[in-house]
């Protein structure tokens, strides 16, 4: 049994090492995925990174796109003060590709103003949890689907920009599928998607309003696009599981990969999967792209309790 001393400075210890993390990340600033299943300290992670920053005076943007809300966590990592109005953490509530997809273009605009009234990149971090959530909820129709590729090309080329101009880390929380090793499972992106320019302002119609807190939430939103298109917007039924003895067979060749394939890996510079390991408690990560050779392990484990890793 640890004494409650040796829990303290074991806890100091993993917090040493986050943070020698996190300030690598900040030093060399990237587009980067956390990958893997539900409950594993995704967005507890996402929450601690944002401390990390908001110690640095820096603000950070996080857009929620699940309709869980995650309050307690959000309380419980970064204290009941941060919805205040003069809080540098400022958290978007959206849950349709659409109005996730204008929550990004505002924060381009608001980097923008920040910069020129600060003289100095204010924002240090930007997170989406989840980047891929409303893209596969809403899939329906080809016309749909091929409506929703092109939204969600765009976001993630606007998310990368903020990585490219303005030196801003960006931290995607992504789950996964089961993939067979042997099939080709990535989608074809085009370079008309890849090279078209990304939001113009003259698009937008109505700014965000501010409701005298650092949230904006979906039931604030107004003038939402009309996305009710012939036999689309319909989420698929789930297939009943019909494998049997064939899944058995196959089991083998099943690996887990991030949701959205080349749609977000043609972005990202840096993955990181976590899943939880032999205890309950403690959640392995492994890191699955390093682009820019970033110095750290391959794979490490942290424990994870209430008050985070």
């Amino acid at each position: 049994m640890e004494s409650n001393t040796e829990k303290r400075e074991n806890q100091a210890s993993k917090y040493m090492q986050m943070e020698k993390f996190f300030t690598k990340i900040i030093k060399n600033p990237s587009l980067m995925m956390l990958w893997g299943d539900i409950g594993t300290g995704k967005t507890t992670f996402a929450l601690q990174f944002s401390q990390f920053m908001l110690k640095k005076n820096k603000k950070v943007f996080y857009l929620l796109t699940k309709r869980s809300s995650h309050s307690h966590l959000i309380n419980r990592i970064l204290g009941s003060n941060w919805n205040g109005i003069h809080s540098n953490f400022v958290l978007w509530r959206k849950n349709t590709l659409y109005t996730q997809a204008k929550v990004i273009f505002t924060w381009a605009l608001q980097i923008k103003k920040l910069k020129k009234f600060f003289k100095e990149d204010k924002v240090g971090l930007l997170i989406v949890d989840e980047i891929t959530n409303s893209y596969i909820l809403e899939m329906g129709s080809k016309k749909v689907n091929d409506k929703l590729n092109r939204q969600f090309l765009t976001i993630m080329a606007t998310l990368a920009n903020f990585v490219r101009e303005y030196k801003i880390p960006v931290l995607l929380l992504n789950t996964f599928t089961m993939k067979n090793k042997n099939s080709n499972a990535s989608e074809n992106i085009s370079d008309e998607f890849i090279k078209k320019p990304i939001f113009k302002e003259k698009g937008t119609k109505n700014k965000e309003k501010g409701n005298g807190t650092n949230e904006y939430d979906e039931e604030n939103e107004n003038d939402e696009e009309d996305e009710n298109d012939e036999d689309g917007g319909n989420i698929k039924d789930t297939e009943k599981d019909e494998l049997g003895d064939e899944f058995s067979e196959k089991k083998e060749k099943l690996t887990a990969v991030p949701h959205g394939g080349d749609l977000v890996g043609f972005w990202t510079e840096f993955e990181v999967k976590v899943q939880r390991g032999p205890h309950p408690s403690v959640m392995v990560f492994k890191v699955s792209k390093n682009k820019l050779d970033y110095s750290i392990p391959k794979k490490w484990n942290w424990s994870l309790d209430s008050k985070g890793f």
